[in-house]
């Protein structure tokens, strides 16, 4: 799914937080559409997701160069091709924000897709703390979310994480400075 505005949104982040420009013009950062057509916009929750892992995966290595895969759409067998793609042009590092309810056969059928060495896959694993999605439930895949970062109105500033067991029950929280 298209994400129009990715690259000026990381230029306003990369601004905000002081980092390098990440732009087409530099080599920084490059669109793909994975086949070759572009795909509908997305809706703001994919386009939230999709500019919030290329602005972090920015901030967190500022020289890695940054592609955005887009797939033509948001059924798996789309989103497999736009991964498959990625790893083919040099990917070595995939971030996936899009999940799905685990089913039977994924181990089998699905889980190769991410069974490359050199190239580490993460998975969103949603924002409720609770119940396993794919691709994050595969054993090749790092799994991330899951918690809520709080900020309290305090001086200096604290933090207040909660982290979520599989059933939705509070399983740790801590206050941080």
């Amino acid at each position: 799914m298209d994400n129009p505005d990715a690259e000026s949104d990381l230029a306003t982040f990369d601004a905000q937080f002081s980092l390098p420009a990440c732009t087409t013009a530099n080599g920084c950062f490059q669109l793909i559409n994975a086949t070759g057509i572009e795909p509908p916009v997305a809706s703001g929750d994919n386009a939230i997701e999709s500019s919030l892992d290329i602005e972090w995966a920015h901030a967190i290595a500022p020289q890695a160069k940054i592609m955005l895969m887009e797939a033509a759409a948001d059924d798996l067998n789309d989103l497999l091709y736009a991964v498959t793609l990625a790893v083919d042009s040099g990917a070595t590092v995939v971030s996936m924000s899009w999940v799905g309810t685990e089913f039977s056969n994924e181990a089998t059928a699905y889980d190769p897709y991410f069974n490359y060495p050199l190239v580490t896959f993460v998975g969103g694993s949603g924002d409720s703390g609770h119940d396993a999605f794919y691709p994050a439930a595969s054993p090749h895949v790092v799994a991330a979310g899951g918690a809520t970062l709080h900020a309290l109105a305090r001086l200096p500033p604290h933090w207040r994480l909660e982290e979520r067991n599989h059933l939705g029950m509070q399983q740790r929280r801590g206050e941080y400075l």
